[in-house]
């Protein structure tokens, strides 16, 4: 009774009397094909990165900008600026260049 309302007379009907299995085996074929293409992929893409990058140091700091190069690139004088970092909070306004027009402290 509790195989019957399990299901397990049609599985075997399904899987057993009409060959069910073989297009089961069939799909999990296609499924295992494609994960291992898939996985075979990665790992050559991960085995050429790790060959390529193996004796290179991407992770460096960057070089510290002083106050004085701040200034010149955005066309601020250093006294000012150094009042700048000093305040609280500052309001800098841009025109479309990206220029500063505008520091309010």
């Amino acid at each position: 009774m509790i195989g019957w309302w399990a299901g397990i007379d049609l599985f075997y009907v399904h899987m057993i009397k009409l060959d069910g299995n073989q297009l089961l085996y069939k799909d999990l074929f296609f499924f295992l094909k494609w994960i291992l293409l898939l996985s075979g992929t990665l790992a050559i893409w991960a085995a050429y990165n790790y060959f390529r990058f193996r004796k290179v140091e991407r992770r460096m700091a960057l070089a510290a900008v002083t106050n004085q190069e701040l200034s010149t690139f955005f066309g601020i004088e250093t006294i000012a600026l150094n009042k700048q970092q000093l305040a609280k909070y500052i309001c800098v306004r841009f025109d479309e260049k990206g220029t500063i027009t505008e520091i309010n402290n």
